[in-house]
């Protein structure tokens, strides 16, 4: 990324040009309402960079005012050193959908830029105003993306709420990362984030539990047991957290996932001398036991804690045993049997 030097330049005169060209666009708003009422997006960047060439004329700016072609972040710029990022909305209000967060395309040495808002529905209005001070919130479409409203109160910035600057945030090497942490942080029971970054982002397609096979649906049992140990409570909220991951995750649904880990009633277990029943979930964690201490060993530590919601050093298998039994609702003696059979068949790290 190229950071511009040129800071001799007056921030207050690029205000004041585009404060003439929205008086501007008002007055021919004005004179000819069907003209800009019949303009889509590009044709009113169009509009906007003939209005700034115009008030430029005999102020610093003139000649440097350009329109940046093909997908680039912002649309116009000025002095290689401001940017204007020009949208519309045919609505009644003045919010929209602004560019990833991520800003793969932003024009290097562009330092500072503004949005100028053209509302092209009766009644027509035009806004300008810093960039960072109208995103309120993160989207997503295709990848994260800010929202905007002209009339937000920087109080409510998404900003404010990340409490880090919008500067500061753009050149972070993962700025994701802080956006995330403050969703998650919001969460309620159950909730789950549908796109979390990097490789874990879920599938195009959404599908159907009862559409995979029968190997596909046991590496997900196996999973689930591993880093959701509410699935052994009595909790009548137990498959809310993993019916989000699934989705988020995945991209899987499932109307029913009780019938793929507790249906079926009882599981006759042998021991040494006697046979125990226990519920069928327990009877799905023992037969998939060594697998599910596999791939507890391979989870990295924290996002073993994310889900776990404990923290993780070492022992996470003797951890995720604590977990289970602490949330399973199995008498004392059952309880016993149960620890002494994972402890048989699985060595505690």
């Amino acid at each position: 990324m190229i950071i511009s030097s040129n800071t001799k330049i007056s921030e207050q005169k690029f205000i004041s040009l585009l404060e003439a060209t929205c008086l501007y666009l008002k007055k021919i708003a004005k004179e000819d309402e069907g003209y800009f009422l019949s303009r889509g997006g590009i044709d009113f960047e169009e509009d906007v960079l003939d209005a700034m060439i115009l008030h430029a004329e005999g102020t610093d700016f003139e000649g440097s005012i350009k329109r940046i072609s093909g997908q680039k972040f912002p649309d116009i710029i000025a002095c290689d050193y401001y940017g204007v990022e020009v949208k519309t909305s045919k609505g009644k209000d003045w919010k929209t959908t602004g560019n990833s967060v991520l800003e793969g395309t932003r024009v290097d040495g562009i330092e500072k830029i503004f949005l100028l808002f053209g509302k092209l529905s009766k009644p027509i209005g035009f806004k300008c105003r810093k960039y960072e001070d109208c995103l309120y919130e993160v989207a997503v479409t295709h990848s994260p993306r800010y929202l905007i409203d002209m009339n937000l109160s920087k109080k409510d910035s998404i900003f404010n709420k990340l409490n880090i600057s919008y500067n500061d945030l753009r050149v972070q090497k993962n700025p994701i990362k802080p956006i995330v942490d403050y969703y998650k942080s919001k969460l309620k029971e159950g909730d789950e984030l549908w796109w979390i970054g990097g490789d874990k982002t879920s599938n195009f397609v959404l599908i159907q539990w009862t559409n995979l096979s029968e190997e596909e649906k046991r590496d997900k049992i196996i999973e689930a047991f591993c880093l959701f140990p509410e699935l052994f409570s009595s909790s009548s909220k137990k498959y809310l957290r993993l019916s989000s991951w699934l989705v988020s995750k995945y991209g899987i649904v499932s109307p029913s996932l009780r019938d793929s880990f507790s249906a079926g009633g009882q599981e006759e277990v042998n021991l040494s001398d006697e046979t125990i029943k226990f519920p069928k979930v327990y009877g799905h964690l023992l037969d998939n036991l060594e697998d599910i201490k596999t791939l507890i060993k391979s989870k990295d530590a924290t996002e073993l804690s994310q889900y776990w919601r404990e923290e993780v050093l070492d022992n996470k298998v003797g951890l995720w045993t604590n977990l289970i039994t602490r949330n399973s609702k199995l008498d004392q003696n059952k309880k016993k049997y149960l620890l002494e059979i994972i402890k048989n068949k699985t060595s505690v790290l």
